[in-house]
């Protein structure tokens, strides 16, 4: 599954044929050398998408050695935080909103690092054969300050924007934000495109790029997408949107590399001990701000 040689491999959905997605292929990789060893491989690299997500993708918590990681704050503590019962002990928050706004200030006060040293080029390679990239982030656009400042402090900001896909109007942001269209009975969430950087709010990832290309007017320019992404279940929304699409040939990526450090985590025999050390972490700073800050409603 981590080596190129094996595109061949067809989408494993449940319930589904190889036909049904014959412009669409998951793979997985581990690095981004070898994400950087697909793009060289593309023959039209001016018609190329490269869509990458953000966290525990492109940046991570602090996790200098194993045995000294943040993760409060990071994807794996905010998937179980999320997924404990409303009566747990260990849950930290009283609504979802509540937790939403916790993450936010989390991410506020983490200097988040790239979690592949090989970003940087995999980057410069879309600069130099004149492709296009984009972040699709779950977060928010409450989020898009912190986010700004994370990728400034990584030095991979200027690189973001040098070649992110333009508006109708040539620019690389919409102002605002602005509401996608319903593709179900469910209600949608405002998003945002801002600096090269899509805001998602933790919606479908490949109804909202379908969405966003025709909204740029790139629908027609784009004929191969490559999509990187740790979550499994958005590497198969992006590749189930461009099943049926004989116009755009999908390579959606599971990307790995964090895969064994977040299982810790969640599963690992130091699950328990890792989950107590964050829900201690939180509640220092908590404390701390109620001490010290008379409005602080955390």
């Amino acid at each position: 599954m981590n080596r190129l040689t094996k595109f061949a491999l067809t989408l494993l959905f449940c319930c589904s044929t190889t036909a049904a997605f014959a412009h669409s292929t998951i793979i997985s990789l581990s690095s981004f050398k070898e994400v950087n060893k697909l793009l060289l491989q593309q023959k039209d690299p001016k018609q190329v998408l490269l869509v990458l997500d953000d966290d525990d993708t492109l940046t991570m918590m602090p996790c200098p050695t194993p045995d000294h990681c943040q993760y409060l704050g990071g994807p794996a503590w905010f998937e179980w935080q999320s997924k404990l019962p409303k009566y747990s002990n260990e849950r930290i928050y009283h609504s979802f909103q509540q937790l939403l706004d916790i993450n936010r200030l989390l991410f506020t006060m983490s200097r988040m690092v790239i979690d592949d040293p090989a970003i940087p080029d995999t980057l410069r390679t879309v600069d130099k054969l004149g492709m296009h990239a984009i972040i699709a982030s779950a977060r928010g656009y409450d989020m898009m300050g912190a986010t700004e400042v994370q990728f400034s402090q990584d030095h991979i900001f200027k690189l973001i924007e040098k070649n992110a896909i333009k508006t109708d109007g040539n620019h690389i942001s919409y102002p605002g934000f602005y509401m996608p269209t319903a593709w179900n009975k469910k209600s949608t969430r405002p998003i945002s495109y801002v600096h090269g950087t899509l805001y998602l709010a933790g919606q479908n990832k490949g109804i909202m790029l379908q969405q966003f290309l025709a909204k740029t007017g790139n629908t027609q320019r784009i004929h191969t997408i490559i999509f990187v992404d740790d979550t499994m279940q958005n590497v198969k929304d992006v590749a189930n949107a461009y099943a049926k699409d004989a116009s755009v040939n999908v390579i959606s990526i599971h990307y790995t590399r964090l895969a064994a450090h977040k299982a810790a985590f969640l599963t690992g025999k130091n699950a328990k001990q890792l989950q107590a050390q964050a829900n201690k972490q939180w509640y220092a700073i908590r404390d701390a701000m109620k001490k010290n800050l008379i409005g602080s409603d955390f």
